[in-house]
Formats: structure tokens, C-alpha cells, sequence
């Protein structure tokens, strides 16, 4: 069972939108929804998106259109969430099209998966996946799995949050909130001050609109420097089963998205990571 019971959203309710592409990442992305969706009271819209250049000959458009159906039936399929809707849409664009879909539902949350590779062509400027993080009118969670996947959602029992504040900061604590909830799991806000740092206010001060964000959960919040801030996160992961992360405010998108601490952090920690980006 995912969370703490089969969803029944309402019209009105929140929409979760999930992108799906490949089938293994489906599912992955279908169930971290869930958890989001049973603890929002929230409806989730399965995505596929079909890009096809002009003049495709009408029995290749048939087939790239069937194995996108069957991606979705098959996704549902394997879901215990109770409000679920597919959606299957022809485009230019997926970036695009993704985009349009999420301001015409009006969506709350828009959840994209990462194969946690910086370098390769899914990350360059003007990318597909730039393109959707950028124009997506929505908050966003991104999702690079790991060996979290293995667990049942009764093992997943200590969530990291490493925070220093900032803009991103209390939508990501909202979503641990809300991951904390449906999967019955304690919180370690963790702060890293950079040695040598000078920071006039104190981080417990700078961190207390995060923490509010935080109800019954069992919180705690540990405070500790450290040269290298990337590597004191990864070594303190070891000891949790999911970590979320919230964007950095650096300059550039990529830097925003996939700055050093972050890059470092996913190709280091074994564990599902998440990347809270805040509209």
C-alpha cells in the first residue's frame, strides 16, 4: 500500500503531472507521485508525449502511438493511487508540450526523472529537460533514483533534507513534510556552514521558517561545518535512506540546477536523490 490509503481526489483537488518515457523510470516516477499525491489529497495526470517530424508515414505514427498508450495502461496499471488520468499527446516538442499541459490543468507539481549524468547531452543549454524544468509554470521535483528503489516504503524510515535556507528552501521542506508523512519516516534537517564562513545570523535563526514547515513529523536539525559542504552531505546520507535537495540560487541554470554541490552529492550518494525546484 502506498502511503496511508487509496486517493479519492475531488475535482478541485491538487494535479500532480508525471512525464513517462521509458518503462522502468515509469513506475519509479508513478510511485513517487503517489506517496506526494496520498499525502496532498491530490490527482495524478500520467503524461506521454509524442514527437514526431512532419510527413511520418501514417503506420509509423500508429506504432510510436500504440507503445505510448501501452506505457501509460501498463504504468497505471501498477498504481494503488484512486485518482489517476492518462494522457497522451502528439507535439513538436515534449518540452513544449509538457509545458502547455501543466497551464491548462493548472498544476501544483510537475515530477521529472534524471539519470544523474552531467555530462552528457540531456543537461546542455537548450536541452529537452533544460526546456521543461525552465518553462514549466509549476513547481517541480526531480528525481534521480537509487538504491532507495529496493526498499519497501516500511524501510524507508530517516530522510535527509540538507538546507542553508533560501528561496527553494520551504517548498523543499514541504515536500520532505509531505514524503515524511506518507511514508511514516523521521527528518534530519541538516546544515552545513562552509569553514571559515562568516554568516552573521545564525543558521538555526536563518532555518526557522524551514522547520515550521515541519508538523508531527519527528524532526531533527543538526548544524556542523565543514571544508568540503558536498562531501559532509554524501558522508551524512550514509546513515539515511532518501535525501532531498532544494535548487541552488547560483547564477546560471545549469549552476542553479546542477551546481557542484548538487552534482557531487548525486554522483556520490548511492541513495535516491530528489531536487525540490520551487516556481
Amino acid at each position: 500500500m502506498v502511503g496511508k490509503g487509496k486517493l479519492k481526489a475531488g475535482h478541485d483537488a491538487p494535479q500532480i503531472i508525471v512525464p513517462v518515457a521509458e518503462p522502468e523510470n515509469a513506475v519509479i516516477l508513478a510511485r513517487w507521485a503517489e506517496r506526494i499525491a496520498c499525502a496532498k489529497d491530490a490527482k495524478i495526470v500520467l503524461l506521454n508525449v509524442v514527437t514526431l517530424p512532419y510527413q511520418t508515414p501514417l503506420q509509423e505514427e500508429k506504432k510510436v502511438s500504440a507503445c505510448g498508450l501501452e506505457l501509460l495502461m501498463s504504468t497505471r496499471q501498477r498504481m494503488e493511487c484512486g485518482s489517476v488520468d492518462t494522457v497522451l499527446l502528439y507535439g513538436r516538442s515534449a518540452a513544449g508540450s509538457i509545458a502547455d499541459l501543466v497551464r491548462e490543468k493548472g498544476a501544483d507539481l510537475l515530477v521529472v526523472g534524471w539519470n544523474g549524468r552531467f555530462k552528457s547531452r540531456d543537461f546542455e543549454v537548450g536541452s529537452s529537460f533544460e526546456t521543461i524544468i525552465r518553462a514549466a509554470p509549476t513547481d517541480c521535483l526531480v528525481i534521480r533514483s537509487g538504491i532507495t528503489e529496493k526498499l519497501n516504503d516500511s524501510e524507508i524510515q530517516k530522510i535527509l533534507m540538507p538546507t542553508k535556507g533560501g528561496f527553494h528552501s520551504t517548498k523543499q521542506a514541504e515536500m520532505t513534510s509531505l514524503l515524511a508523512d506518507a511514508l511514516d519516516a523521521d527528518v534530519t534537517v541538516f546544515s552545513v556552514q562552509d569553514r571559515g564562513e562568516d554568516d552573521e545570523e545564525s543558521p538555526r535563526h536563518r532555518l526557522q521558517d524551514v522547520l515550521r514547515q515541519f508538523g508531527r513529523q519527528n524532526v531533527s536539525l543538526t548544524m556542523t561545518e565543514a571544508q568540503d559542504i558536498a562531501w559532509a552531505i554524501v558522508k551524512e546520507s550514509v546513515e539515511h535512506d532518501l535525501v532531498v535537495i532544494g535548487a541552488t540560487e547560483a547564477g546560471s541554470f545549469q549552476r542553479m540546477v546542477f551546481g557542484t554541490v548538487a552534482q557531487k552529492i548525486v554522483e556520490n550518494c548511492p541513495k535516491t536523490v530528489i531536487m525540490v525546484k520551487q516556481h
